[in-house]
């Protein structure tokens, strides 16, 4: 799962659905587990592995930490002419299934902070497991938008964007044709051109990383929700 920190690339992996049936705990299988699978990673390079867990404490003995996530929110930028200029994509449509791929193939990192670089296979995967997100196509930026809003559209949420050139917030708003009061941004908002409040997320899921050159991030960020696994 290669990552953008602080603008620079790294060779990461990602952990994920690390378990053992209840019969056959307390033989050491999961620390024999955990050994091979960072021997593993050691011997193919990888500067750095990530992983969710609602129980970071297992993680911890191995140098794994916990990277406290935070969403953004703020008052949305003023958008002079709401001039919508986008179309609905449809993830069960082969066509657009195509046409994001594409997109996410030659994509720019979302964020510098901390991003995913290539998450084809994720992202996909999370247009059926994240509920409540709309698709749109932004055609005049070459760009795909994952967001939704609360019933009464005065709160937008911004999901992710998959793009080589990533557009500012209020390029977005204005070809979505939305005028919210408030943005929630699920990703560190540092190539939008717009600023937002730092909130801490508290949900069950801890994100963490392991590394051996202190690789975390300088400043808040938020893994895409289209980019977690």
């Amino acid at each position: 799962m290669p990552l953008v920190i602080d603008g620079h690339p790294v060779k990461a992996a990602a952990l994920q659905s690390g378990a053992v049936v209840p019969e056959y705990r307390g033989r050491g299988l999961f620390r024999d587990l955990v050994r091979r699978m960072l021997q593993r990673c050691e011997e193919q390079g990888f500067e750095a592995i990530v992983l969710y867990t609602d129980k970071p404490q297992l993680y911890e003995p191995y140098g794994f930490r916990i990277l406290p996530e935070h969403r953004f929110a703020g008052a949305a930028p003023v958008v002079k002419e709401a001039s919508p200029s986008c179309r609905p994509l449809d993830m069960n449509n082969a066509e657009d299934i195509s046409l994001v791929r594409q997109l996410l193939e030659n994509r720019a990192p979302v964020s510098q902070r901390l991003a995913a670089c290539r998450n084809t296979q994720t992202f996909l995967l999370n247009t059926a497991l994240v509920e409540g997100v709309t698709f749109s196509l932004l055609p005049q930026h070459s760009a795909v938008i994952a967001w939704s809003e609360n019933q009464d559209g005065s709160v937008f949420t911004l999901q992710d964007v998959v793009a080589a050139r990533i557009p500012s917030l209020g390029e977005i708003l204005q070809a979505i044709g939305r005028h919210p009061e408030t943005v929630e941004v699920l990703f560190a908002p540092d190539r939008l051109a717009w600023e937002g409040d730092c909130i801490a997320e508290d949900g069950d899921l801890r994100f963490m990383m392991r590394d051996d050159a202190g690789l975390s991030p300088k400043g808040p960020f938020r893994l895409s929700p289209m980019a977690e696994f």
